[in-house]
């Protein structure tokens, strides 16, 4: 029962996500009790895992999961085009989907492990949490004139909860990965901060932070895991140079 329970879980949850968002965006109202409602059914799915397999981290991958889902209902606070409207509650809830389900089959150690690698869907679920959650934040800060330290406390609050998961799948030692959470929430917190002095798009400067977030956090584990290279190094510093230009021309539309 338990088995079957947790089995078709990720698929219910998604289901039930793309539903709850989409009344809450054809409602208006009290879209805070449909996002409730889901935390807590997510938290069922996560302790019947723990109860069932007393799998170690799950706590962590419970609080991950609480974020990647409140973070797409606040973003779609801040679109308001009905076809991205519908695009982001399908990707989103995909992205649940995909997150469960490599939960599912992490806890259980299943074959599939390959296809729904927990490691790799943590990395680019991380990606559209910082955006998403950033994204609104700075909405909130342009539009409604929220104080700007709103920006940093989320930024700092929420690469708290991403970046612990991240090196903890990939099985890097508590001690090392404190010292780089450390080292990386230092350097987002500045760059967040002085991208308060860009007048562009909020779009523009999420994109940015973001791209600070996965370049910080990729380098951070291939240090760990001796990989880096100069060859890597100057990769990402040709990634980080082309998106970059590709934010700055976009500026002209955003």
């Amino acid at each position: 029962m338990f088995f079957a329970l947790l089995r078709f879980s990720p698929a219910v949850l998604a289901l039930l996500q793309a539903l709850l968002l989409k009344l809450m965006i054809t409602t208006r109202v009290g879209w805070y009790w449909y996002l409730i409602i889901l935390l807590v059914l997510d938290l069922i799915y996560f302790f019947v895992l723990k109860v069932k397999l007393k799998t170690k981290g799950l706590i962590g991958l419970a609080i991950h999961s609480w974020l990647l889902t409140a973070s797409g209902f606040a973003f779609l606070l801040v679109i308001s085009n009905r076809i991205f409207v519908n695009f982001f509650i399908g990707l989103w809830s995909g992205i649940l989907f995909f997150y469960l389900e490599s939960i599912f089959h992490y806890c259980y150690e299943s074959r599939k492990q390959v296809l729904f690698n927990l490691s790799n869907v943590i990395s680019y679920a991380n990606l559209l949490i910082f955006f998403t959650a950033l994204a609104t934040v700075f909405n909130f800060h342009i539009f409604l004139e929220i104080g700007w330290w709103w920006n940093l406390l989320v930024c700092l609050m929420v690469s708290l909860i991403l970046l612990p998961n991240y090196y903890a799948v990939n099985q890097v030692k508590s001690e090392d990965g404190w010292v780089y959470i450390g080292v990386i929430v230092l350097l987002l917190g500045e760059m967040v901060f002085a991208l308060g002095y860009w007048p562009v798009s909020f779009y523009v400067l999420t994109l940015v932070a973001t791209l600070g977030y996965y370049i910080l956090s990729s380098l951070s584990l291939l240090y760990w895991q001796q990989k880096l290279t100069t060859a890597k190094i100057w990769q990402y510093v040709g990634l980080s140079l082309a998106l970059l230009g590709l934010v700055l021309i976009t500026t002209i539309w955003l």
